[in-house]
C-alpha cells in the first residue's frame, strides 16, 4: 500500500501529534507500505530526505515563530528541546506582544496557515504524478485538513483519512478571532466531516460532542483509535513510592488556558504546603514541557516546582519511570484525552488527577488501576479534609499494579492494534484516485 500522510508537524518536532505519526508511518515502512509524509521545517533543511524508511518531504514552516526563528539563527528559543524555561527577554517580549495584538487576530484557520500554500503546491504535485491508496491528514493543526479538502476537490476516488486528535470550531477557547472567523470555523469542519472518507478520534466522548455540535448523522462518520503507545517499554517501575530521600512528583505536558490551566494545581500545593509543612519540605514537583509565558512567573515563584523545559519522549519516559508520583491535571472538557495517560499507565507509577469534569475519559484509562487517586476540582478552593486526605494518600505506602494486568491494560494502545485500524479503514475505502480535472 502507498500512503501519503500531511502532518505539519513531524519528527524531530516534539508533540503528540508528531509522535504518534512519525511511529505509525515507520511502522508502516518497516511493514513494507511505501509511506510519504508532507511536512513543516523545524530546524531542518528544506527538500525531501528518507528517515528511517520513509519519505519526508518538508517545505515551508508551521508558524511564523518557526519562520523568525530560521531568519534570526535562534537556537534557544521556546519549544526548542533542551532549551530551560525562563523569562522572556525584552526583544522576544516585544514579538509576543505584537503576535497576540495582531496576528492572532488576524490569522485563519491557526497560526500554521502560512504553511498551507508550500504544503498545497508540494500535495498536488504529488498526487499528480504518484499514485497513493490513501491520504491521511493530521489535526491539529487544522490547516492540515483544508489541505484534505483540496486535494479531496481534485482526486473524489483517492480515501482520506481526516485524523483528528482535537475539534476545530468547538474548542474551549477559539483557535482563532471569534468576531470573524466563528461561523466559518464551523462550516470548514461540517465541510470535512462530510467530504472526508473516514474522520478518526481518540475518543468517544469527542464523537458525542460532535452529534451535539453538528448533529448526529455528521457524528456516524467517526470512528475511534485510540491514543498509541510506542515504542512498548520492557517494563514499568515497580518499586514502591517513599523509598528513596525525596518525594518526587512528575507532570508530562504543557498547558493550554483554559483547557488546561496549572492555576488550580498550584493553589492546591500551596495550601497543602502551608497545613503541612514539615511533609513538604520533601517534597519536589517537576514540570516536564514547554511553558508559555502567562505561566512561567506561576512557576517560577513557587519554591518546590523544578522547571524541566522541553525534553525529548526518551528523556521524558526516563524521568516518568523514575517518578515518585506522576501528576496529571485535567482538561476543563470531557472530550479530550491527553495521549501521555497511556505513557503513565504503562509506567506502573501512581497517579493523582486533578479532573475537572464528571464523565472524565483519562480517568476511565485508569479503572481498576490499584494507585490511581483522583480529586475533583468543582470550586475554586479546596477544603483542608480533601488537601489531608491527598497528602495522607501521597505518604502512604502504594500497593502497585502488577505487570500482567498493565500488559492487559496497554492492548487496544499498542501500534500492532492501532496500525490495524488504520489500514482497515483505507482499504474498505480503496478506490484508484483520478482527477476530476487532470489539468493543473
Amino acid at each position: 500500500m502507498k500512503l501519503l500522510i500531511v502532518s505539519a508537524w513531524y519528527k524531530p518536532f516534539v508533540h503528540p501529534r508528531a509522535h504518534r505519526w512519525s511511529a505509525l508511518a515507520e511502522y508502516w515502512a518497516k511493514k513494507g507500505h511505501e509511506v510519504h509524509v508532507i511536512t513543516a521545517r523545524v530546524n531542518t533543511p528544506k527538500g525531501l530526505t528518507n528517515l528511517n524508511g520513509v519519505f519526508v518531504h518538508r517545505v515551508g514552516f508551521d508558524s511564523l515563530k518557526e519562520y523568525v526563528y530560521q531568519i534570526t539563527g535562534e537556537k534557544n528559543g521556546r519549544g526548542r528541546v533542551d532549551v530551560k524555561p525562563a523569562q522572556a527577554t525584552w526583544y522576544w517580549a516585544i514579538l509576543e506582544w505584537l503576535y497576540r495584538q495582531i496576528w492572532k487576530r488576524i490569522y485563519f484557520p491557526d497560526d500554521t496557515c502560512i504553511w498551507y500554500f508550500p504544503a498545497k503546491r508540494k500535495l498536488l504535485k504529488l498526487l499528480s504524478t504518484e499514485k497513493f491508496d490513501g491520504l491521511i491528514t493530521v489535526s491539529l493543526p487544522f490547516t492540515d485538513h483544508l489541505l484534505g479538502l483540496a486535494a479531496k476537490e481534485k482526486y473524489l476516488g483517492l480515501p482520506w483519512i481526516a485524523d483528528t486528535g482535537d475539534p476545530f470550531s468547538f474548542q474551549a477557547k477559539a483557535p482563532n478571532s471569534s468576531f470573524l472567523y466563528t461561523p466559518l470555523n464551523k462550516k470548514l469542519e461540517k465541510e470535512v466531516l462530510t467530504k472526508a472518507d473516514a474522520v478518526t478520534v481518540t475518543v468517544e466522548n469527542l464523537i458525542a460532542q460532535y452529534a451535539t455540535e453538528f448533529g448526529a448523522d455528521y457524528a456516524n462518520r467517526l470512528s475511534v483509535i485510540p491514543p498509541l503507545l510506542h515504542p512498548k517499554p520492557v517494563s514499568g517501575n515497580n518499586v514502591s513510592a517513599l523509598e528513596g530521600s525525596k518525594l518526587v512528583l512528575s507532570y508530562f505536558g504543557s498547558f493550554y488556558a483554559p483547557t488546561r490551566s496549572p492555576e488550580p494545581f498550584i493553589r492546591l500545593l500551596e495550601r497543602a504546603a502551608l497545613l503541612f509543612p514539615e511533609f513538604f519540605t520533601n517534597v519536589t514537583v517537576e514540570i516536564w514541557g514547554e511553558v508559555f509565558p502567562e505561566f512561567y512567573e506561576l512557576f517560577s515563584k513557587n519554591p518546590l516546582v523544578e522547571l524541566k523545559g522541553l525534553r525529548s519522549r526518551e528523556q521524558c519516559r526516563e524521568a516518568m519511570f523514575k517518578a515518585d508520583v506522576l501528576i496529571n491535571i485535567g482538561n476543563t472538557t470531557d472530550f479530550q484525552l491527553p495521549s501521555k495517560a497511556v505513557d503513565y499507565l504503562v509506567s506502573g507509577r501512581p497517579v493523582f488527577h486533578l479532573s475537572f469534569v464528571k464523565s472524565d475519559p483519562f480517568r476511565d484509562v485508569f479503572l481498576g488501576h490499584p494507585a490511581f487517586y483522583h480529586m475533583e476540582a468543582n470550586s475554586e478552593v479546596f477544603s483542608d479534609e480533601a488537601i489531608k486526605e491527598w497528602v495522607y494518600w501521597l505518604g502512604m505506602k502504594k500497593v502497585l499494579p502488577e505487570k500482567y494486568i498493565i500488559e492487559q491494560m496497554i492492548q487496544p494502545f499498542l501500534i500492532e492494534q492501532v496500525s490495524q485500524q488504520y489500514i482497515k479503514l483505507i482499504s474498505d475505502k480503496l478506490v484508484a484516485p483520478t482527477p476530476d480535472n487532470p489539468e493543473e
